[in-house]
C-alpha cells in the first residue's frame, strides 16, 4: 500500500475480513485517499497507528470486544492525537453513539447506510471540517435540548434557594436529615398547620409535587453539599 505526498494516510480497522476488503474497494478510486492499512483488532490498530501515523483511522466499535474499538481508539488518539477517528459500526444506539464522541470520535457512520458518504467524510475529517452525519446529529440534539433544559433547571433552582426565608432553609435541612414533619414542627415549636403550610410552600416555590422530587431537585444543584462544608 503505496503512499503519496499530500494523500490522506487512511487505517481500516475491522474485525471483518470481508468489510475491510468492501471499504478497500470504496477507497481505492479516490485520488485523495490512501489507504495505509486494514487491521482486524484493536491491539494491531493501536501498533499501527503508533508506527504509521495515519491522518484517518476508520473503526469499528465492535472488534475482539463489545468496546474493544472505542478502547483502541482511545489509545491511538493518546499516541497520535493528530489521527482522526471515524466510527463505522451497525450500532446505531444512544449508549454506542455517546460512548464514541465520548472517547473522541469525529465522526460516526451506520453500515450498510453511509457507505457512498464515506470517502467524503474521511476527507472532512483530515481537513477538520467533520460534519456529523444523521445517525449521531439526531442523538446529539436530543442531548443538547436536554443538557439546556438541565440548565434553565438548575438555574431556577438556585434563584428559589437564594430567595428563601431563613425559616424554610432550616426546614429544607431537616428534611434532608430524615426528620418527620412532626419532629420539625416540635423542634420549631410550631403547630402541625404551620408546619405543612411550611411545606407547601416550598412545594409551591420549587414547583415539584412532592417532598422527595423537590429535594433531589435541590441536591442536584450541589447546594447541600455546600452548607455541609462550611459547618
Amino acid at each position: 500500500m503505496k503512499t503519496t505526498v499530500n494523500h490522506i494516510k487512511v487505517l481500516i480497522v475491522d474485525g471483518s475480513e470481508q468489510t475491510r476488503n468492501k471499504l478497500t474497494r470504496i477507497l481505492a478510486n479516490n485520488p485523495a485517499i490512501a489507504l495505509v492499512g486494514s487491521v482486524g483488532n484493536g491491539y494491531e490498530a493501536v501498533a499501527f497507528a503508533a508506527n504509521s501515523a495515519p491522518d484517518v483511522a476508520v473503526m469499528d466499535i465492535e472488534i475482539e470486544s463489545k468496546l474493544a474499538g472505542l478502547y483502541a481508539m482511545r489509545e491511538i488518539i493518546k499516541l497520535r492525537p493528530n489521527t482522526k477517528v471515524i466510527i463505522y459500526t451497525v450500532q446505531n444506539s444512544d449508549y454506542y453513539i455517546s460512548n464514541a464522541f465520548l472517547f473522541g470520535a469525529c465522526d460516526y457512520l451506520i453500515k450498510g447506510v453511509s457507505e457512498p458518504d464515506l470517502p467524503d467524510t474521511i476527507i472532512r475529517a483530515a481537513q477538520n471540517r467533520s460534519i456529523i452525519h444523521p445517525e449521531a446529529s439526531e442523538y446529539l440534539r436530543k442531548e443538547y435540548i436536554q443538557l439546556k433544559n438541565a440548565q434553565e433547571n438548575l438555574s431556577y433552582t438556585i434563584q428559589v434557594i437564594l430567595k428563601l426565608t431563613p425559616s424554610e432553609m432550616d426546614i429544607l435541612r431537616m428534611l434532608r436529615s430524615g426528620m418527620k414533619y412532626k419532629e420539625i414542627a416540635d423542634v420549631r415549636f410550631i403547630e402541625m398547620t404551620t408546619m405543612k403550610t411550611h411545606i407547601s410552600n416550598l412545594l409551591r416555590k420549587f414547583d415539584k409535587k412532592n417532598v422527595v422530587e423537590m429535594l433531589e431537585t435541590i441536591e442536584s444543584t450541589g447546594f447541600f453539599l455546600l452548607v455541609d462544608n462550611s459547618k
